[in-house]
């Protein structure tokens, strides 16, 4: 009876863990492959408006190209019907000042433009167009939080080109403008739609669509409606008119577009005076991509049905065979807890693995007591061999600590001459000597700070100090000559005033590794800057070079001992691998965090200290 109890508990736990994970995997499953679907398409929609508004602007630069050609104006009606423009007009120098085309009036000025322009109904009559006439902007129909339709009867929007004239002599002799009405017209947003997305269909609809709004009125489309006419009139909804239109910034997100719900795009147009008039739009149906995700989330569900119910199978048949050596493992168990290590168990399984099992328990429990005391002796001499390897480390720290002081100090008064001339070569040879004692120096200050780290003898003597003047200004002080000979600028924006309460020495040994590391692996001619933020009870430093910017496999073992990263701006650089962990160390030890962030153009090495401490 207990065995089988046993076996269901097994089972009915396997159960539940493969459910609830099948569960888990499902949702997260689906929510992430719609996510990625959605955000994919919504970044290449962004792309199409891209692609959209260079083809839009095409079409004045075409415009332009054709009319710059042109040598001979005496037949302007002509040349307007080749060219397929709406209108094109020559305006003498004396009628300048009354031309309603700002556009016109800036090309006065002696210079070919383009832009989009509202036309008045009025200035329509006077050209004699009557296109603006044969646009029906009544607005159909819509949720009433749409954005009522503004008044555009009888007024158009038009891409228009002009470019002063002048005489043989070269005096000004007047204007040359025309353009296209985008109302009505079915040529530009099909040729941008044919471009970009081609004519594909979804269940009858336009996977892609473009729109060119008048204000928030659709006033130029291929958006089709219920009764497969063109939206022409039909007008955005207020969120995205908000946006655009009256802010006049870009919309990037899905929207109802008439009857159905598309990932879009959309974006102001703008007069040559910056007024927005308009909005350039571009769509792709948003249905496909859902039904991808549920064709994707349903082969997932049938897969991981299957697998749910073999594995059920599985752990069923799988419970009986472990219960029984289980059981006896447990017993087995029990009795050497008691301290009956002469406990033993049979080995009668048939399983392999699981009789292999059953030996290695009855001779583990036959060398437990001698496994126990070898392991003690191990850890000791462990110990004993740990404290002689730090002690060591401490005490050749300590003897090269005083040596090198001295060393430092004579190379460095020989290089400089305060002992007698040297010549070139030899101030050549001494930098190199110097430099490599620094180096030396530097990784015997690591080495014992080290070894105080290990051994717990790291102690914090806090007092109250200034980190722009007790801090960094040593540290910049220090390494300003390494930063000039790579033309680095530091920059150390601390606040005089911003103090702490801190171990000074231990926080000297921060700023110091902080500054050496950005001005050795910072680009030459770059900069280094040092901020610092009072947070209330905390104070935020910041180290910044201009570098190369960093991954985040790099960053995870950046404050590892002994790790160095490998690049080609550490090929020549010397160092330990240990100025960033013990950094993280002593900051640490003043309750705060060191991290790393990564820039477009550079690093920021930032830590955290308890202000008050």
């Amino acid at each position: 009876m207990k065995k089988n109890s046993l076996k269901l508990y097994i089972v009915l736990n396997f159960l539940v863990v493969i459910l609830l994970i099948s569960v888990s995997i499902g949702a997260l499953g689906f929510h992430v492959i719609r996510e990625e679907i959605i955000e994919k398409a919504q970044y290449q929609v962004t792309n199409y408006m891209n692609a959209a508004r260079i083809l839009y602007e095409n079409t004045a630069a075409s415009m332009g190209r054709e009319l710059s050609l042109l040598t001979r104006l005496d037949d302007i009606r002509g040349i307007r019907d080749k060219i397929g423009l709406d209108y094109l007009f020559l305006a003498g120098k004396e009628d300048i000042s009354g031309l309603k085309s700002e556009v016109a009036r800036e090309a006065a000025k002696g210079q070919e433009i383009s832009g989009t322009r509202i036309v008045t109904y009025e200035e329509l009559e006077e050209m004699g167009v009557e296109i603006a006439r044969k646009i029906d902007t009544a607005p159909m129909a819509l949720p009433e939080e749409m954005k009522p339709a503004e008044n555009v009867r009888g007024d158009a929007m038009a891409i228009e080109y002009a470019r002063p004239i002048y005489c043989d002599d070269g005096t000004f002799h007047g204007v040359l403008y025309g353009g296209k009405i985008i109302n009505g017209s079915t040529d530009l947003v099909d040729n941008i739609r044919d471009l970009i997305f081609g004519e594909e269909l979804y269940m009858s609809k336009p996977v892609g669509t473009v729109t060119i709004f008048q204000g928030g009125v659709r006033i130029a489309t291929n958006v089709i409606k219920s009764d497969g006419e063109r939206a022409v009139g039909t007008r955005v909804s207020s969120k995205v008119y908000d946006q655009v239109i009256v802010r006049g910034e870009t919309w990037s997100d899905r929207a109802l577009v008439v009857n159905d719900w598309y990932i879009t795009a959309y974006e102001p147009i703008s007069n040559i005076q910056g007024d927005t008039i308009g909005m350039l739009y571009v769509g792709i149906l948003e249905q496909p991509f859902f039904d991808m995700a549920k064709k994707v989330f349903l082969m997932f569900f049938l897969i991981m049905s299957g697998s749910v119910i073999l594995a059920v199978i599985i752990s069923f048949l799988l419970a009986g065979a472990i219960v029984r050596p289980v059981r006896a493992l447990v017993e087995g168990t029990a009795k050497i807890s008691d301290g009956d290590l002469e406990s033993r168990i049979k080995t009668d399984s048939l399983i392999e693995e699981l009789r292999c099992l059953e030996m290695s328990f009855n001779e583990m429990a036959g060398n437990l007591d001698k496994r126990e005391k070898d392991l003690v002796m191990a850890n000791e001499k462990r110990e004993m061999l740990n404290k002689r390897y730090l002690d060591l480390i401490s005490f050749v720290s300590h003897e090269l600590k005083g040596i090198l002081a001295s060393t430092i100090l004579n190379a460095y008064s020989v290089r400089d001459g305060f002992l007698g001339m040297v010549n070139f070569k030899q101030r050549k040879a001494l930098d190199s000597v110097t430099r490599n004692l620094d180096h030396l120096d530097a990784t015997v200050k690591n080495f014992l700070n080290l070894s105080r780290i290990e051994k717990g003898d790291m102690g914090v003597n806090k007092r109250q100090m200034l980190v722009k003047e007790d801090m960094f200004d040593v540290a910049v002080d220090t390494f300003q000559k390494q930063a000039s000979e790579k033309e680095m600028v530091m920059i150390n924006n601390i606040p005089q005033d911003l103090s702490i309460n801190a171990d000074r020495d231990l926080l000297q040994v921060v700023a110091n590794n902080l500054v050496s590391n950005a001005v050795k692996y910072g680009t030459p001619g770059g900069n280094i800057k040092i901020d610092a933020r009072d947070k209330g009870d905390r104070v935020e430093i910041s180290v910044y070079n201009d570098g190369r910017v960093l991954t985040e496999e790099e960053k995870s073992s950046l404050f590892k001992r002994f790790s160095r990263l490998h690049g080609p701006e550490t090929k020549n650089a010397k160092g330990t691998g240990l100025g960033l962990f013990i950094s993280r160390e002593i900051v640490e030890k003043h309750g705060g965090a060191i991290t790393v962030i990564s820039g477009t153009s550079g690093n920021s090495f930032v830590f955290e200290i308890v202000k008050g401490g």
